[in-house]
């Protein structure tokens, strides 16, 4: 079950890579240090964090899902639910809902805009 590196969508529609350490995937090191990180969300902004079956989701032809495919679903939403549904349709449109043989995570976080 590994993961991918957090994602955020701002509200003002960019897509950008946190470029932080995911660390060790959850349950698989007993003596895991966990570090805090503080990220403040603006009004629409949207974190993501997926597993890397996301990125690495396969089609029949051998090409992998990957980050434009990903970005352009990010891109089209408005919320953090609508993101979640739709980049998960997406990928299983993709790969083939009987295709796919890795785990799927996706959590979105938002800020409301207000």
């Amino acid at each position: 079950a590994g993961h991918s590196p957090p994602v955020l969508r701002t509200a003002a529609r960019k897509v950008i890579e946190m470029g932080l350490d995911p660390g060790s995937p959850v349950g698989t090191d007993m003596d895991l240090q966990v570090r805090e990180q503080k990220l403040a969300l603006a009004p629409g902004d949207c974190l993501i964090l997926t597993t890397d079956g996301v990125d690495e989701g396969e089609n029949t032809a051998g090409e992998l899902y990957g980050k434009a495919r990903r970005d352009q679903v990010l891109l089209s939403c408005d919320t953090a639910g609508e993101i979640n549904q739709a980049l998960r349709k997406s990928l299983l449109e993709f790969v083939g809902k009987d295709r796919s043989t890795d785990d799927l995570t996706i959590i979105c976080l938002g800020r409301l805009r207000q």
